[in-house]
């Protein structure tokens, strides 16, 4: 309640140092004051003036006791509804997970009444700044003002993030797509039944994306859809020798699904002693992806790993490129990192 101060009037006579002197005795005088003509009341100090006093001292006591932080440990925050200023301790319904807050709540009616009144939160560990409200006594979720990436606490769950933003999960955090490993995470944060997360692994470009569905996280997805395959699985062989001369195309493979190939096999010159034949690959007919080279006149292995990206619908050409005649046979094209299935065969169109 506010305080409405008095206003204080001096009381105003005509004679004010007049009395009259009666009962007069050997020991006393009785001495009665006559001020004539009163021209102002003045205001009267009496015990209920005295007491408005007391009560705005009261008032004024308790706003200076707000100006001041109070240290709670472990408090609700949900709960902490009354007009002040906090320090935090491991509280619950806090923002984020495993740090210490200052708290600074308004509340409309100066109380502790949980109807209407406002939070706003300040991480104990960096710059940022949390708000929410009450509203006919149900909370709304935290706002970050600030933009900086969060850092979660040590063994914090990354289920438990209810708010949009970025964080940092290091690699004690629970509940991330790999144990053990540091997460940079974006939280996309609906309501409490409805949210949406990505990962992206620190160290690597691999990244996962899951869903809060009615309070109920979904498995997590990658998307980078990486499959790490044996590098000698085959997806499509060609165990016949084929000799060719000069730059010729011998066989060719469309690729079904993106990713990374290696091509193995076995090759040999023909020709004079000292002739070479080089093995080279062709993206879609004009891009090297790699090749090799030998001058000895009996099979020996050769394999070597693309160097682009061969995406869903390219083909690849082996070329034979040989001064006279070489020779190429048990040709394989393995995958290394095949995006979306790893173990579908792509399709070979033999020339």
């Amino acid at each position: 309640m506010a305080y409405t101060p008095r206003v204080w009037v001096d009381r105003a006579v005509a004679t004010p140092n007049l009395y009259t002197k009666t009962g007069e005795t050997a020991s006393e005088v009785t001495l009665v004051a006559k001020p004539g003509t009163i021209t102002q009341a003045g205001t009267p100090i009496n015990a209920a003036a005295m007491n408005q006093l007391e009560t705005g001292i009261q008032a004024a006591a308790a706003n200076a006791d707000k100006a001041n932080t109070t240290i709670l440990a472990s408090p609700n925050l949900n709960t902490l509804t009354a007009t002040g200023r906090y320090y935090c301790t491991t509280p619950t319904n806090l923002p984020l997970a495993g740090l210490n807050f200052y708290v600074d709540v308004i509340n409309i009616n100066g109380g502790t009444s949980s109807v209407y009144c406002m939070q706003v939160a300040y991480s104990g560990a960096d710059n940022r700044i949390w708000t929410r409200r009450n509203l006919n006594g149900t909370w709304t979720a935290w706002t970050q003002v600030s933009n900086e990436t969060n850092t979660l606490g040590n063994g914090t769950n990354v289920n438990d993030i209810a708010v949009s933003g970025r964080f940092w999960a290091n690699a004690t955090c629970t509940n991330t797509p790999i144990v053990s490993t540091d997460f940079f995470i974006d939280h996309i944060q609906l309501d409490v039944n409805w949210a949406r997360q990505t990962a992206y692994e620190f160290s690597t470009n691999r990244a996962w994306t899951r869903t809060k569905v009615i309070g109920v996280w979904t498995p997590w997805v990658a998307l980078h859809q990486t499959f790490m395959v044996p590098s000698d699985t085959v997806i499509m062989s060609l165990p016949t020798e084929k000799a060719t001369g000069v730059s010729v195309t011998v066989e060719r493979f469309t690729v079904k699904h993106t990713g990374k190939y290696r091509l193995k096999g076995e090759y040999k010159a023909g020709g004079t002693v000292g002739s070479s034949t080089t093995i080279a690959a062709y993206v879609n007919g004009d891009r090297q992806a790699g090749f090799v080279q030998t001058t000895s006149q009996t099979y020996s292995a050769f394999s070597f790993d693309l160097e682009v990206v061969v995406t869903q619908g390219d083909f690849v050409n082996i070329q034979i490129q040989a001064g006279s005649t070489g020779y190429i046979r048990n040709v394989t094209l393995c995958g290394t990192e095949v995006y979306d299935n790893p173990f579908a065969n792509v399709a070979a169109y033999l020339i």
